[in-house]
Order: structure tokens, then sequence, then C-alpha cells
């Protein structure tokens, strides 16, 4: 093992001048130096020598992070590998830079590789200890977890029910499948009023749904989807409330027309201020939760039309439409869908994002109730975690990031920096 060239490579590494060919050399030394245990280590040493060029520009570290992720994105980590990183946007102290080499490991395949702190103080600056404090207990990551609320009030607990038919109603079988989603076969003629069934995720839930009418819908923690047991007529609708992706499957009417699919919005006291999305065979996926600052519809593939408040507007797949929860104005802008979709994934991805959006993100999946010991720390940070992961585990990454919790008996105390 030659630790100097190990030392110069990650050098252009920090500083984004790796050749193809160093990059394979790089990731070699990650493998066995991580095999031996002296990882670790090397980094820390060769961070603190001042003669290390490491990066002072957090600029520039953030388009470092952008191209490794768009290299990454090929053979990206799955859920269950563990693979982190977050990196702080938001703090002024430029000797501070925060790197994470799950980044590489998702290039390299090295499941087991886990964060690292990059840090390059100044000369003569006194190194400032920070005591840390250990969670008090942990949190377990959310699952499959979900109530079908049938036509006569009757609620299925679908996590612990069994493959095969649940229940009959209004003309369609509904089924759990042997990968414990929830499906709908239409085998007769719809009634002749319209029935309807909820299914509704608790926090620490999400669940996986195929309609009558083959659509997709995947429904995120905290969410409800009220919807037809069949659908007819010119339109298909549905209700939502929270988050929830829809892959939408092409339809038309009995006349041979094309068969509009409508998402409402499921809060009963919204009145005028109802949004809907009305869409044609596309990917999408919609976060309305009453506690976010913004409804977000965001378009992987297709088109769709965004309401509210007599306003409509239309977006292209890599775009949002925005609307303010106070103001009720829409915005269309164009993001990172990815972004938005990741959860469906197993995957939290954050991207610039602020203290108070990563925690509301956290209570939902992990059911727990976050509040601020003093004032909410500012900063914007960015990063991908994996959802499968303890709470433990994610505190502990955003703890190297500049902030500091404890966790008792479900409450989440966030602490000022």
């Amino acid at each position: 093992m030659n630790e100097a060239q190990f030392i110069v490579l990650l050098d252009k590494y920090v500083n984004d001048s790796l050749s193809p060919d160093e990059l394979s050399l790089f990731i070699s030394y990650l493998r066995e130096y991580k095999h031996t245990g002296h990882l670790e280590e090397l980094i820390e040493r060769a961070f603190h020598d001042d003669s290390f060029m490491a990066l002072s520009d957090q600029s520039k570290t953030e388009s470092i992070f952008r191209k490794i992720l768009q290299q990454a994105k090929s053979i990206e980590a799955q859920p269950g590998t563990g693979g982190a990183f977050i990196q702080s946007g938001g703090s002024n102290n430029r000797t501070r830079i925060l790197r994470w080499l799950a980044a590489a490991s998702l290039l390299a395949g090295i499941a087991s590789l886990s964060y690292f702190v990059f840090i390059r103080q100044k000369k003569n600056e006194t190194p400032v200890s920070i005591v840390k404090k250990a969670p008090a207990t942990d949190a377990e990551p959310g699952g499959n977890r979900a109530v079908l609320k049938l036509a006569n009030g009757k609620e299925l607990v679908l996590d612990s029910a069994g493959t095969g038919m649940l229940a009959l109603q209004g003309g369609s079988t509904i089924l759990k499948t042997e990968e414990g989603r929830l499906a709908y076969n239409v085998t007769a003629g719809s009634s002749a009023e319209p029935v309807y069934n909820t299914l509704s995720t608790p926090r620490g839930g999400q669940y996986q749904l195929t309609l009558p009418d083959g659509s997709k819908v995947w429904l995120n923690a905290a969410s409800s989807l009220r919807f037809p047991v069949a659908f007819s007529g010119g339109e298909r609708v549905v209700e939502l409330a929270g988050e929830a992706y829809f892959e939408i499957a092409s339809s038309k009417t009995p006349d041979g027309g094309k068969q509009r699919f409508i998402v409402r919005d499921g809060n009963p006291n919204a009145g005028e201020n109802a949004w809907q999305v009305e869409v044609l065979g596309t990917h999408f996926n919609i976060m309305a939760y009453n506690n976010e600052q913004s409804v977000q519809t965001s378009l992987l593939e297709g088109a769709v039309a965004f309401s509210a408040s007599a306003q409509t507007v239309k977006i292209k797949p890599d775009q949002q439409a925005v609307m303010n929860n106070s103001s009720r104005n829409i915005q269309v802008r164009n993001a990172a869908v990815l972004n938005a979709v990741a959860w469906k994934d197993g995957l939290f991805r954050f991207s610039s994002d602020d203290v108070q959006y990563i925690m509301r993100q956290l209570e939902r999946w992990y059911d727990v109730n976050v509040i601020y010991a003093g004032k909410v720390p500012p900063g914007h940070y960015s990063g991908i975690v994996n959802r499968n992961s303890k709470l433990s585990t994610v505190l502990k990454i955003l703890e190297e990031s500049g902030l500091d919790f404890i966790i008792q008996d479900k409450t989440l105390t966030v602490f000022p920096q």
C-alpha cells in the first residue's frame, strides 16, 4: 500500500481533478484501506496536514457532489445498503468542509463504506471539543403499514392481513398480493351508486396500491387516498391527503374517448381553496401535507394540469407546480424531481433543505415528535440517507453536520448550534 500516493489521489478527488485511471486507482485504495481499518486514520491525518491542498470553497464542494451523484446514478445503492451522506450548506465557516465518502461508495459499490468528515483547520487554530449527547432511545424506520376502510365502515389492518382475497366491494375483488400490495380486480358490472374505499397509512407507514383501472399508487406515511372500487363515466377521480406517487394507466370511456384521471384535494376543510391535478397517462408525485408550506406536484413523465383558486398551470417532465399554502399563488419551476420521489425508492434526498423540513420528514417516517430547545438551527443541508436506517443512524449523520439531538420516548429534541 502506497500511502503517499493515496494522499495525492485524495487531494485530487476533493479538488475534482482525478483522471479516469486515477479514479479507478483511488477506488481500489478505498477498498484496500477500508478492509485494513486504516482509512479513517489516513483521511484524518491528511486533512490536518498543512501541505494538503483541500478545498476551502464550499460551492466547489457542492459541484463535486453533483458530478459524483450523476456518475453514480446507474449503480446507485439499493435500499438496505446503508450508504449515506449529509452536507451542510448554510455555514459561514469556510474552514469546515463536510464531505461524505458514501458518494464514492456508490461509485465503487462498497456498501460497507461509511461517511467521514473532512476538516481543514486554519494554522494555529485551537480545535474545539464537542461533547455529543448519545441518543437515550431509538426509533425503527417505518414499513408497509396501512388500514383499508371499506364502504360499510369496516377497517382491515393490511400489514397483519394474509394474502389472497380480502373482500368484495361493488363488483370488485380486493386482494392482497404475495408482494404485499393491495389490488382491485373488477369482476362484475359496477353498482349503480359509486362505492368508495379509503386507504390510510399512519406515521411510520407506507403502502402500494393497484387501482381498478390498473394505475399504480405508492402512498407515503401519514397519508390517505379515497377512491371508487370501479371507475365509470368520463373521469377517474381519487382524493389525496398527504403524499403519493402515481403511475397512471391509459383508459378509455365506453364510447372510445379518453378517460381523464383526476386527483383532488382530500382535505375536507379545503373548501374553495381545494386543489386538483388532471392527468392523461403519466408518472407524477403529489406532496400535500397540511403542515408543509406548499403543495408540490412533480412530473416525471407525461403532462399534468394543476388547478387551485381559479388558477391553472401545466407542467412538463422535470418540472414542479408549487402552490404556496398561505398565498395560494402557484409557480412552475424546473426541479430535480428524483428528489421528490426518492421516498418511493427507500431514500431521503435532501437538496438545500432547512432543518424544519428535514425534521418533518423524520417525524412522519419514524413516528416521533420534534421539539426545538431554543432557536431553530439555521442553514441548509443536502444529502442522501437510506430510509431503512434506524433514527439514531440518521441523527448521527446529521450531528456530523453540526446539529445536536436527544431522542427519548418518541420525542426528538433539536438543540441550537
